[in-house]
């Protein structure tokens, strides 16, 4: 089964110290495949592998740091993420970020 979880942050981000003055707004999208076999046959949720909850709850422990780079965010978020749910081998993370009144960027 393919998933994505959808979630914003306000974190403190940025290079120079006035744009982590104030918590800013990511956009943060979390893509895996996982093998729910078991619980779609079953409808039990003690057969499924992954429980979304603790995918969202990982990324949102992040809202209470600083990062000066997207970059660092994203490979922190990554890293946790493989070590937290070994049962998934893939994992996409995506952040956004609206620096500008017109535009966005947007890492994956």
């Amino acid at each position: 089964m393919k998933y994505e979880l959808n979630t914003t942050l306000s974190l403190r981000l940025g290079v120079p110290d006035e744009e982590r003055a104030t918590p800013q707004d990511v956009i943060i999208t979390v893509r895996f495949e996982i093998d729910t076999a078991e619980a779609e046959k079953s409808d039990d949720v003690s057969d499924c592998p992954i429980n979304y909850q603790d995918i969202y709850d990982l990324v949102h422990k992040y809202s209470d740091k600083e990062f000066h780079l997207l970059e660092s965010l994203h490979r922190s978020i990554s890293l946790d993420l493989e070590a937290s749910f070994d049962l998934v081998k893939i994992w996409n993370v995506e952040i956004c970020k609206k620096p500008w009144n017109n535009g966005s960027v947007k890492i994956f």
